[in-house]
């Protein structure tokens, strides 16, 4: 096959810890035609020199150095200069395999896709990431069926890693700079221009779960643009692609029970959730009667509609149930 130029764009900071793996993958990738775009986004500590020593005597790596100006604005800025015809990410303290990039680019280029998409597993940061994954299939989607299943997030998400744009699309629709969730933001809108996308059953991507990231951090109003970035979708979703409408709302709905569950373990101001209350109330019933939406779930979304003692008792026991 005729191979075109990827670039790998890695956003960097305070993650000095975990630069050695990063690297290390990053080494051992096997495509051909790899640029590698280390960002180093203002970080405080020794990871802008760290970048710079790896660069040293390699053709195909590049160092951005940026006041500190948050992930998305990382992305945007090493996708201006790539000069890869496809771009493909990964967060620094995440695992990606040695053939993290050759699957992706061998999907889309073999597929004739406008996208690919692989695999991922969420773990710890004691993850055995080598161990092989045999592909069990590979499907071809149009943008609405693409759109309810990263909606539903079973099978994938809208995270921006573990798939492969055409650089065009990403220079078409820029993440939002200073915001959280700038992926749940942005990728609806990218997928909605594509015609032809392709998922690969492979995993390749290992997304970390630390203590300390922006998934575990408690609820704050920053935090609560994911749920304004998850209603934009919702509405995009229903001018757009009218058969998505319940995943979109599962996915609005998720994000309310997500935030809610993080408040009661770390409660703070009370008027974020009476916010959460007051915004489940218009998806209770859609997600109790979707069919598709396990008992658990409605559940989970029911307790925060009754208000503070039942989503406490159901978060509680819900976070107990995630240990067992």
């Amino acid at each position: 096959m005729t191979y075109s130029k990827v670039s790998i764009i890695v956003p960097i900071y305070k993650v000095e810890e975990f630069l050695d793996q990063c690297f290390a993958a990053l080494d051992s990738q096997t495509y051909p035609d790899l640029e590698i775009i280390l960002v180093d986004d203002g970080s405080p500590d020794n990871c802008g020199a760290r970048c710079d020593e790896y660069a040293k005597g390699k053709e195909n790596v590049r160092v951005i150095h940026q006041k500190n100006q948050g992930l998305s604005a990382a992305r945007n800025n090493a996708v201006k200069v790539a000069e890869g015809d496809y771009i493909v990410f990964v967060d620094s303290d995440d695992f990606f395999t040695s053939d993290y990039v050759q699957y992706l680019a061998e999907l889309v280029l073999k597929n004739d896709a406008d996208m690919a998409i692989a695999a991922y597993k969420m773990c710890g940061p004691d993850v055995d990431y080598k161990t092989v994954n045999e592909e069990k299939d590979v499907k071809i989607m149009d943008a609405a069926e693409t759109m309810e299943i990263m909606c539903y997030g079973h099978t994938f998400s809208s995270h921006a890693w573990a798939k492969i744009y055409k650089k065009e699309m990403l220079l078409s629709y820029p993440y939002p700079d200073g915001k959280l969730y700038e992926d749940v933001a942005t990728t609806h809108k990218i997928v909605g221009d594509c015609e032809r996308i392709v998922f690969g059953n492979k995993i390749v991507y290992y997304w970390v779960q630390r203590q300390g990231s922006i998934t575990h951090m408690p609820v704050n109003e920053k935090q609560l643009y994911g749920v304004q970035a998850t209603k934009n979708q919702l509405e995009y979703v229903k001018n757009r692609f009218p058969s998505a409408i319940p995943a979109a709302e599962f996915r609005c709905a998720a994000k309310l029970v997500d935030f809610s569950t993080k408040y009661v373990l770390n409660p703070s101001d009370k008027e974020i959730f009476k916010f959460l209350r007051s915004e489940m109330k218009q998806y209770i019933k859609s997600v109790c009667k979707n069919p598709k939406n396990t008992i658990l779930f409605k559940i989970r979304c029911i307790s925060l509609y009754l208000g503070y003692i039942p989503n406490y008792l159901v978060s509680h026991a819900y976070a107990l149930l995630k240990k067992i």
